[in-house]
């Protein structure tokens, strides 16, 4: 399963039923996309955290970061892949 389909059923659990949450990466997600609110906003970004074994710092919670699936997705992969880079 791809991260954009693992965060459009992040999504489908967070929203009301009547809210169809496409996995594509386009999806907007807060103002005339998905609308999601302040709260909506946190806790889909809670289980982002939670389900990529990531973290996001303070400084990274941007307008671009949540602007679509995609760019969520985009973000995802850029912590793991700077996550899985051996220390030195």
């Amino acid at each position: 399963m791809s991260i954009e389909e693992q965060i459009a059923r992040l999504l489908a659990d967070i929203l009301p039923a009547s809210v169809d949450v496409a996995p594509s990466g386009d999806v907007k997600l807060v103002e005339d996309g998905l609308g999601l609110d302040s709260v909506n906003l946190l806790e889909l970004l809670v289980r982002v955290e939670e389900t990529f074994g990531i973290t996001i710092e303070d400084e990274e919670l941007t307008l671009s970061l949540v602007e679509t699936i995609g760019s969520l997705a985009d973000f995802v992969r850029r912590k793991q892949s700077a996550g899985s880079r051996p220390t030195s």
